[in-house]
């Protein structure tokens, strides 16, 4: 039998901010926090190193259900739009590919 992996409490926080904050407000910030932090030259030591240690709760509990629920509501395009524009920085500020979000 697989056992399922232990929720932490960054997941628990990050699953009641989903349920509290408007979507496309959710989405925006992922997006803007990634893109800055590949962007920004100034951006400070290890923010890499973070991100990357929240790629699994952010994209389990924010990302990925942001995507099914847009996909699931197809007036919301701009919510999509913006869901796929914060998975894309996402992955580029963190190396993450497309197999490894996969996976999570």
């Amino acid at each position: 039998t697989q056992s399922t992996p232990k929720t932490t409490s960054t997941e628990t926080s990050m699953a009641t901010i989903t349920t509290t904050m408007p979507t496309y407000s959710l989405a925006y910030i992922v997006h803007y926090v990634a893109y800055e932090a590949y962007h920004n030259l100034a951006a400070p030591c290890y923010t890499q190193e973070t991100l990357q240690q929240l790629s699994r709760p952010c994209i389990a509990t924010v990302l990925g259900p942001l995507l099914r629920h847009s996909q699931q509501h197809q007036q919301h395009d701009m919510v999509l739009a913006t869901t796929l524009q914060a998975f894309q920085s996402w992955c580029r500020a963190t190396d993450l590919s497309l197999a490894q979000a996969q996976h999570i």
